[in-house]
C-alpha cells in the first residue's frame, strides 16, 4: 500500500487528509523501466489465480527491476532486484473486477 498527501505551499494547507492506494499490479523489466524492456512472463491459471512466473537469467548485464502500480493513481514504485534472484512470481486472485485480478503475492527467490 502506498500513501499520498498534498506538498504544502506557502499559505496553503491540505484538506481530506492522506489517501491509500492499494498494489494493482506488477512487472518485471530487463533494465530500468524507463527503458521500457518490459519481459513476457509465463503463465499458469486456475478457476481461482492467475500465476505470473519470469525467469531472471543471470547473463543481463543491465539487471532486472520490479515495477509496481496502485489503484486510483498514476504512482508507480520501482526497485531493482538483487542479482541472487533467478525467479519472480505474482499470484492474482480472480474476481469479477478487471483482469487479471486482485494481486495476492510477489515472491523472488
Amino acid at each position: 500500500m502506498v500513501t499520498s498527501s498534498a506538498p504544502t505551499v506557502r499559505e496553503w494547507q491540505p484538506a481530506g487528509g492522506r489517501h491509500e492506494h492499494t498494489l494493482e499490479n506488477a512487472q518485471i523489466f530487463s533494465g530500468h523501466p524507463s527503458e521500457e524492456a518490459a519481459l513476457v512472463p509465463d503463465e499458469a491459471s486456475s478457476k481461482t489465480t492467475l500465476t505470473a512466473r519470469w525467469q531472471l537469467p543471470p547473463e543481463a548485464q543491465q539487471g532486472y527491476w520490479i515495477s509496481c502500480s496502485y489503484r486510483d493513481t498514476a504512482l508507480t514504485m520501482v526497485r531493482k532486484l538483487d542479482r541472487k534472484y533467478s525467479t519472480c512470481m505474482i499470484r492474482y486472485k480472480r474476481n469479477k473486477g478487471p483482469p487479471p485480478g486482485r494481486l495476492q503475492t510477489i515472491e523472488c527467490s
